[in-house]
């Protein structure tokens, strides 16, 4: 994770808006989290933050900046 928050850093990409999110919800209909996509040149990076955390980020009706999703304490990278 700090080597994607350094590469951000230095591309200037921190405070750009994340572009698309996916809920994680299971065959039961229970949500367990959202990943956030985070693009940088040719590559992809999904980024977990589980339910009870992402809420907040996606409140206000706007997507959240990549700062904010990197950041926030619960976030997972995903391989």
């Amino acid at each position: 994770m700090l080597a994607l928050i350094k590469q951000l850093e230095q591309l200037q990409l921190m405070n750009q808006e994340i572009k698309e999110h996916s809920l994680v919800i299971d065959h039961n209909q229970v949500t367990h989290g959202c990943i956030f996509f985070v693009k940088i040149q040719l590559k992809n990076y999904k980024i977990f933050i589980p339910t009870g955390f992402y809420e907040t980020l996606l409140a206000d009706g706007k997507m959240p900046t990549i700062k904010a999703v990197v950041n926030h304490k619960e976030a997972m990278l995903l391989k």
